[in-house]
């Protein structure tokens, strides 16, 4: 087949099957696959027939985002998770006459995932419009949606009373009045009820009048996303994941979250618990690892093995963590480029024990339920809300961010053959090792990171975090300010003085048993 492929010359039969509009191919972005065969087998037919599986899965309300994977389209519908197997996926092999055992099982399983979840979404009903010119049964269920019709936001029954007016709204042609008797989005506006919230009507039962337009058919088994629980409303802003070096930026807020403790030598944090990490990648990849890039990552290590550990005793953060992921450049184009981002993520920032258990609690409550692992691909900002989040002492960071950097840095993408760390990158990774082994990196002892700012309507404690703000990284951002001249000053004059606090600051926290090190990168132009 891959030959036929190559010359550009496919079997009528298969050119007859992709371009009859009554076979229906179901996958994840199926039009894209569709017209890259075509283009490939020069048909003067174009293939037709093609039901994007994220498409409708939105409209039978499974997701609320289109742009869902195949992965998490599977838990959603089927409530298993689809296995894609790292070492498989960034093969150089796919093209070869000949597929492992591996790649077979992988292709095998796609095709088979694509099939259950379009036969799962097929048996849903979905709400339908409400004939209200015909003469419907006393309390009627139907459900409320927003004035977009895009999301569900209360279900109720066509209230039996009849009124003229109601609370001083007319009630016409275009409107109709609904007890309420489940509320899902608590925020939703009603615009007919001068702009106020649902929650501002009080506890259902309550009547509102809301227009036609807005009214459809109560299904049973038909689950509205809930998108007043952060924990499975998927943000539009992650349509292919959260890229961590973009969740996490340099501001007032957490990187992720924390428990209801407020000094971090109380926090429950298990080193040995460190899920997050990748596994070891296995002698099948072959050819996808660079072996000069795995002897340059020893030789660095056996380079940083001389150098001391940091003193015992932490008194400040000394370097913006934020900005260490911002050190490392990696073309977003790189298949692995947000793999790597997360992993490096999941090993800096450690989640409180007791935080993560009473999400996992919640989450599995949910329906359909979710693990730990699927809510932080999904929705991260969820667990930065609800869970605090450590950077460990020097003595676990640094073995939990070289193994990283170990399985990553090596390997090669599998449609450009280069590798995710160049020359330059592995200068970059020796750098944060260093200062890792410093203490620079890690969370002091002793000083709070987190409080606590309130519980949400779910039950779930709230954080707010210090980390990145000037409260805590006080041993260079706090007192650069008050080195500033006020006014009346020039650009040259101003520009002396910050070249004067670098050089001050440098010579107060680098000890002499340390070699010396730039430590304010914001002042690097200088």
């Amino acid at each position: 087949m891959s030959d036929h492929i190559a010359s550009g010359s496919f079997p009528t039969q298969l050119i007859t099957f992709l371009a009859n509009p009554q076979v229906h191919k179901v996958g994840r972005n199926i039009a894209l696959d569709l017209k890259n065969l075509h283009d490939d087998s020069g048909s003067s037919t174009p293939f037709v027939g093609g039901v994007d599986l994220g498409q409708l899965a939105k409209t039978k309300n499974i997701v609320s985002d289109a742009r869902a994977g195949l992965s998490e389209l599977c838990i959603k519908a089927l409530s298993c998770i689809l296995p894609k197997d790292l070492n498989t996926r960034i093969s150089t092999d796919w093209s070869a006459d000949t597929l492992t055992e591996d790649q077979i099982q992988y292709a095998a399983l796609d095709a088979w995932a694509s099939l259950k979840i379009y036969e799962k979404l097929n048996s849903l009903q979905i709400p339908a419009s409400v004939d209200f010119n015909s003469r419907l049964p006393e309390g009627y269920q139907v459900f409320i949606y927003q004035q977009d019709r895009t999301t569900i936001i209360a279900c109720g029954i066509i209230s039996p009373d009849f009124f003229q007016s109601f609370e001083g709204i007319n009630i016409t042609q275009t409107r109709v009045l609904i007890q309420v008797n489940d509320v899902y989005v608590p925020g939703a506006i009603i615009s007919l009820h001068r702009d106020q919230s649902l929650s501002s009507f009080g506890e259902p039962p309550f009547n509102l009048v809301c227009r036609k337009s807005q009214i459809k058919t109560f299904v049973e088994d038909f689950i509205p996303l809930p998108s007043s629980s952060p924990a499975l409303s998927i943000s539009t802003h992650h349509t292919e994941y959260l890229d961590p070096l973009t969740e996490l930026g340099d501001s007032d807020h957490s990187p992720l979250v924390q428990s209801g403790h407020s000094d971090l030598e109380n926090l429950n944090i298990s080193f040995s618990d460190v899920n997050a990490l990748p596994p070891t990648l296995s002698a099948s990849a072959s050819g996808a690892i660079d072996q000069a890039a795995v002897e340059e990552f020893v030789q660095l290590l056996n380079e940083l093995t001389a150098m001391p550990w940091a003193p015992a005793i932490r008194s400040g953060v000394l370097k913006d963590i934020f900005h260490v992921f911002h050190m490392i450049y990696i073309p977003k184009s790189h298949g692995l480029h947000v793999t790597f981002s997360r992993a490096l993520r999941d090993a800096i920032f450690l989640p409180d024990a007791e935080d993560k258990k009473r999400i996992v609690s919640f989450l599995a409550c949910q329906n359909p339920p979710m693990t730990w692992n699927e809510c932080l691909q999904s929705n991260p900002q969820f667990i930065k809300k609800h869970c605090k989040h450590v950077v460990p002492p020097p003595e676990q960071l640094y073995g939990l961010v070289s193994k990283v950097f170990e399985i990553y840095g090596p390997l090669k993408d599998a449609q450009t053959g280069i590798s995710l760390f160049s020359s330059s990158t592995w200068k970059t990774v020796k750098n944060i090792l260093q200062i890792i082994k410093l203490g620079q990196i890690s969370d002091p002892p002793g000083i709070p990171l987190y409080y606590c700012i309130g519980t949400s309507k779910n039950g779930l404690p709230v954080y707010r975090c210090w980390r990145g703000t000037n409260f805590t990284e006080g041993a260079v951002h706090r007192p650069i300010r008050k080195s500033m001249p006020f006014s009346g000053v020039s650009p040259r004059h101003t520009s002396t003085r910050l070249k004067d606090f670098v050089f001050r600051h440098n010579m107060l926290v680098c000890d002499c048993n340390f070699p010396p090190i730039n430590l304010i990168s914001d002042c690097k132009y200088f």
